[in-house]
């Protein structure tokens, strides 16, 4: 919930809430300026008791900004935490020791799953992430929530939250670049390492602010990324991925 929010209670001082973040639960404390003498409670009891939704994991705008993500993937960041395991290519996710055909991935959410199953990385597209790196301000991961309000999936449900514009402007531009020559070709008593050429290029740049201050915000982010796409592996000489 994105602030600020002013919170005020009749006897009691105003309070400014800034904003709450992804899965947090707000403590509210106010400091009484009146003598309350009396307080009463009318109610009926439902029957009903909390329920835990399952464990999860939230992380910040703060963690998305200084985390290490090579490949500009959200995956990078939530694959901290322990109960979450990245394979060795970086394009699937083993929640709880679930397959990764068992998650869900939604931004704001609405599903950005592979509907087709045609894809290794679980996303609507097979190159990378469907939406900007960049554009993203949270990110939770709750495993098998018992919750009837998620369907689709029984390992674990990740939620990306989109950025929004604030009163101050920021503005962002990134290149990423690699080739051939810029990679270890030597293994010491293990061999040589050789690759085909190829050229890996990642670029894009994010911009927003105020268009009305205090009322109307915007913020906009595009990526765009040209990689190629090994088909094959094998030793040196063996002919794997050569036509």
């Amino acid at each position: 919930m994105r602030g600020p929010y002013e919170v005020t209670i009749a006897g009691a001082e105003s309070i400014t809430i800034s904003s709450i973040a992804l899965g947090d639960v707000y403590n509210l404390r106010m400091n009484m300026l009146e003598v309350i003498e009396e307080i009463v409670t009318i109610g009926t009891s439902t029957g009903m008791m909390d329920v835990a939704t399952g464990p999860s994991a939230s992380f910040s705008n703060f963690q998305m900004e200084t985390a290490v993500s090579f490949n500009r993937d959200i995956k990078e960041v939530y694959a901290l935490d322990p109960r979450v395991n990245l394979a060795m290519d970086g394009s699937q996710v083993f929640c709880g020791g679930q397959h990764a055909r068992f998650n869900s991935v939604t931004l704001d959410g609405v599903s950005q799953n592979d509907r087709f199953g045609l894809n290794t990385n679980g996303y609507s597209t097979a190159t990378g992430m469907p939406f900007p790196y960049a554009a993203i301000e949270q990110v939770s991961v709750e495993l098998a929530p018992f919750d009837v309000t998620y369907s689709g999936f029984s390992a674990c449900n990740i939620n990306a939250v989109s950025k929004a514009g604030t009163n101050q402007w920021e503005f962002g531009i990134f290149y990423d670049y690699t080739d051939e020559n810029l990679i270890g070709d030597d293994l010491g008593d293990d061999g040589i390492i050789s690759s085909l050429p190829f050229e890996d290029t990642k670029q894009g740049f994010s911009i927003g602010g105020p268009i009305i201050r205090d009322r109307l915000y915007f913020f906009a982010a595009y990526e765009d990324t040209e990689s190629p796409r090994f088909l094959a592996h094998g030793y040196d000489g063996s002919g794997n991925g050569v036509e």
